[in-house]
């Protein structure tokens, strides 16, 4: 990534603007040195402010998404950009959700500022694995369990068929899905069309990811190292 100024940098990572950058160059360093001029070519990694290293640029972060929050920046109710930091919501590119989970669905949510990636991840053709725990009214059953593996069906008002699925039964009213593709609402669909229906659902990877020791609202950012292959 080719540098850029000391004060696009800072503003596109939400720390301040341009002008207020030039009241507090003081609480800047680069390469471990005071920062001499607003103008300075830099890159990310190089700059720390207030002592603390700035955020990675593009930004990824891995979110164990509570209940009762939605994946929206507008909306009624708590909203799950509320959950972090000010900067990260004042960030060029704007911080994004890969995908959506429902209000009363958690687990593995990951949000990002690489538009292209995000791109990627949430098109059809990416068919990444999504894998949901499952807690449903009703004890499935084995014509229920196949006609969803096999997949070939259709949604009310989806013109594809669905892909097939892997299912593991892990409980009397519980089972494992891990699914290659993304729709609204998809796996509550899913089982409403075999005649069942979801009581509870939690998503506990996505990708490689998962929640890991991270309890319910609480997040971390992912290493540049995690994120190159995303």
């Amino acid at each position: 990534m080719p540098k850029e100024r000391l004060d696009k940098l800072l503003s596109n990572l939400g720390y301040c603007t341009r002008n207020e950058l030039r009241k507090n160059l003081d609480r800047v360093t680069i390469l471990g040195e005071p920062a001499r001029k607003v103008d300075q070519k830099v890159e990310w990694f190089e700059v720390t402010f207030d002592d603390e290293p700035v955020d990675p640029d593009p930004l990824w972060i891995l979110l164990h998404k509570p209940e009762g929050v939605t994946c929206s920046h507008k909306d009624v109710g708590r909203l799950v950009f509320e959950m972090f930091p000010e900067r990260y919501l004042m960030r060029k590119p704007a911080l994004s959700t890969v995908g959506r989970l429902d209000r009363d669905t958690t687990g593995v949510l990951l949000l990002t500022t690489d538009g292209a990636a995000l791109h990627r991840l949430t098109s059809p053709k990416s068919k990444v694995d999504k894998v949901y725990r499952v807690d449903l009214v009703d004890a499935p059953t084995p014509e229920q369990l196949e006609k969803l593996r096999n997949g070939g069906g259709f949604l009310e008002e989806d013109d594809k068929p669905l892909l097939p699925c892997e299912i593991e039964v892990s409980g009397p009213r519980q089972v494992s899905m891990t699914l290659h593709e993304g729709r609204f609402h998809q796996v509550k669909r899913m089982w409403l069309s075999v005649g069942n229906e979801v009581e509870s659902l939690h998503r506990s990877r996505f990708h490689h990811f998962e929640t890991g020791q991270l309890a319910a609202g609480e997040y971390r950012l992912l290493s540049t190292e995690e994120s190159a292959d995303l």
